[in-house]
């Protein structure tokens, strides 16, 4: 202040002498003069300084002065920090546009991995449970040993490591039922008998899959009217025998065209004859593609003998049969594979022959 009260006293002696004859100069005096001039100005700068200081409430009403609606009143050091802006009436200016733009296009917390912050003041809250489309049912026993995976009571994105063993069991044939004869000599530890257990029971210590779930009313495992059973073991949805059991030949069980028709022309009489293929009709389908909502095939030489291992002696209706398979006999190729779902063996016969048919998905 002494600074520049010498130097705007040195401008003013100089002013002063310049008006010195003055009348009013002569009566106060050079430095009194000079004196009320810096005071004046001290107190101007100092008014000019205060209105454009922060003020120290926030903006929010229409009477509010200009320059408080431009700085705001967030800070006291005006760091223009939007840090603490939580709606779009506070802070600065300069913080609400700030603060408006983090706002663009935001994602919702529901929707952004938990634990991550973003935007401002979000954090995002979305889990696996909470992200998945259904119900996350599985736990560590359900899934193999050392794999990783998110289940039941999944709340954060840390994965859960399997611990089951899978699956190691053995798929035993169980003791014979008094319908066998001397059925006591041919026990499950001696290799037991076949399901059929002469047209009794099933052994109740043979091998099955567990317990099938009858698909035969209600949403019919997800099928249509025709399901009969699904096995747990595999997961397939096993149809009732079509055409009310009638016998076909392996042609129509698979909607192939028959050997001579103009879509097959020939016959398939012997190995190697170009007829024994399977020519699939696009309209007028039939077997088990034609069957219910057109989501059926012929199951696989592989699938009927898994279904008999399963149990499906004891489960599946009309079980006491041969069916047909979409598979082809490897050194005769004018035989298809067919399995015994009461015996579990399995034959290959003449593809013109019939038999059963029956279809799973």
């Amino acid at each position: 202040m002494k600074k520049i009260y010498k130097t705007n006293f040195s401008k003013l002696t100089a002013v002063a002498k310049k008006f010195g004859r003055h009348k009013l100069v002569r009566t106060l005096g050079l430095k009194t003069i000079a004196t009320i001039i810096i005071t004046l100005t001290a107190i101007s700068t100092f008014v000019a300084y205060a209105a454009f200081t922060e003020p120290t409430s926030a903006p929010g009403s229409s009477t509010q002065d200009f320059l408080q609606n431009i700085l705001g009143a967030n800070n006291a050091d005006n760091a223009f920090n939007s840090g603490s802006v939580t709606s779009n009436n506070q802070g600065s200016i300069i913080e609400r546009l700030q603060y408006i733009s983090q706002q663009v296009n935001v994602p919702a917390e529901a929707v952004v991995k938990t634990g991550t912050a973003y935007g401002v003041g979000n954090n995002g809250s979305l889990t696996p449970a909470s992200g998945a489309g259904s119900s996350l049912t599985a736990t560590a026993g359900d899934v193999s040993t050392g794999k990783l995976f998110f289940g039941a009571g999944s709340s954060t994105w840390t994965p859960t490591t399997g611990t089951a063993i899978l699956p190691t069991h053995n798929e035993w044939n169980g003791s014979a039922g008094a319908s066998v004869a001397d059925y006591t000599l041919y026990t499950k530890a001696k290799g037991g008998v076949d399901d059929y257990n002469n047209g009794g029971s099933m052994p109740g210590d043979t091998y099955t899959s567990g317990t099938w779930t009858d698909c035969s009313g209600g949403s019919f495992c997800g099928a249509d009217s025709n399901a009969n059973k699904q096995d747990p073991s595999t997961g397939l949805i096993w149809s009732n025998w079509m055409d009310s059991g009638n016998s076909h030949t392996w042609f129509w069980a698979n909607n192939c065209y028959e050997p001579g028709d103009a879509s097959n022309p020939g016959a398939c009489a012997v190995n190697g004859d170009d007829a024994c293929q399977c020519v699939k009709k696009s309209s007028s389908k039939v077997g088990c593609e034609s069957f219910g909502d057109g989501n059926w095939r012929t199951p696989t030489q592989k699938e009927l003998m898994q279904s008999y291992i399963d149990g499906s002696w004891g489960n599946l209706s009309n079980a006491g049969n041969f069916f047909w398979s979409s598979t082809t006999y490897s050194n005769g190729t004018h035989y298809g594979w067919g399995v015994n779902l009461y015996y579990g063996n399995t034959n290959g016969n003449s593809k013109t022959n019939t038999y059963k048919v029956r279809c799973v998905r």
